[in-house]
């Protein structure tokens, strides 16, 4: 079973409350409350897990021109902390797949994710990843290369890629 979440909790929040206490406390009860859930999803007799954290906000085109790369990134780091504090007792049914690392690694070499070699363009000119086509590329662009579909959400490429990386750690670890 994969669960991942986080990625709305934080932008709904930093929307609401900017980088406040408040924004930063709703945020840490996120990843607790998501944490909980796996909790209950094991407790129910889900025997493997593999819970994905949330990417480094600021690492995303919308962090970049928003200018908050550092209090973007910081407050994934503080969801990321509590998400990971609440399932530390269920390393024998949760494997934590450490998407923030991977997709670090992934934005700062694209080159060695073949077929990425573009982690700043945007593949959709559409508002909504929902309504983006092949028609509504970035003209210039192939989708296949670039990491990012919108200013938060990844191409398909990408989600293959954390797909095969999250593969390889369910098949090492059970």
């Amino acid at each position: 079973m994969l669960i991942n979440g986080g990625i709305a909790d934080i932008v709904t929040n930093v929307a609401a409350y900017g980088f406040s206490s408040q924004s930063i406390a709703n945020v840490k009860a996120a990843g607790t409350a998501l944490g909980a859930q796996v909790q209950r999803l094991v407790n129910a007799g889900a025997k493997h897990v593999l819970l994905a954290g949330v990417y480094p906000l600021g690492l995303s085109p919308y962090g970049a021109a928003s200018g908050q790369v550092t209090n973007l990134t910081n407050i994934t780091l503080d969801f990321n902390n509590a998400l990971k504090l609440s399932v530390v007792d269920l390393g024998y049914n949760v494997l934590y797949l450490d998407s923030s690392n991977y997709y670090s690694n992934v934005y700062y070499t694209p080159t060695n994710y073949a077929p990425l070699n573009n982690s700043t363009t945007i593949a959709c000119t559409t508002v909504l990843v929902t309504e983006c086509t092949p028609a509504t590329i970035t003209p210039g662009y192939d989708y296949n290369t670039l990491l990012y579909a919108s200013g938060f959400y990844f191409t398909p490429t990408a989600h293959r890629l954390l797909g095969t990386y999250g593969y390889d750690q369910l098949r090492n670890r059970w």
